[in-house]
């Protein structure tokens, strides 16, 4: 009998874990009132209210930089976003990508709270920003969920 009960219990196990998919989910915990984020596919989609966003602003990714969850300070490499480039968006939004110590681009962030302390520069001024995101992962079932909307 608990051989049976065992086998029932690995059997729903495997079940539950069919099609399951981890999903990295992000949360803006502290914003500025002109910027905002969420975590995309190995990187921070930067958002930048037009209201405040001057286009001969540039993030200098020189003095900017991300705290990760455990401390560390990493250093960034900023893109932007190809959509708004090929549609000539007035306001470009900012792909913000972390760098290990050797210079190459890491694509997995790890779960926690990331603070992101941006310098946005132009040939007169240096505007500070940060932003603090919280990204952590859901690991989606469609047996238990459904199917998505």
């Amino acid at each position: 009998m608990k051989h049976a009960i065992s086998i029932l219990l690995l059997a729903s196990s495997f079940l539950f874990l069919i099609g399951c998919m981890p999903l990295k989910q992000t949360e803006t915990i502290q914003e500025s009132s002109d910027i905002s984020g969420s975590y995309e596919d190995g990187y921070i989609l930067l958002y930048v209210d037009q209201e405040y966003w001057d286009k001969k602003y540039t993030i200098d990714p020189v003095s900017s930089y991300v705290l990760g969850p455990n401390g560390k300070q990493y250093e960034i490499k900023t893109e932007t976003h190809e959509y708004d480039l090929q549609n000539h968006s007035k306001k470009p939004r900012e792909r913000i990508y972390i760098k290990s110590k050797d210079g190459e681009v890491i694509n997995r962030w790890e779960d926690g709270v990331w603070k992101l302390v941006l310098n946005l520069k132009n040939k007169d001024s240096v505007k500070i920003k940060e932003l603090e995101i919280k990204i952590w992962t859901f690991i989606y079932s469609p047996l238990i969920h459904g199917a998505p909307n």
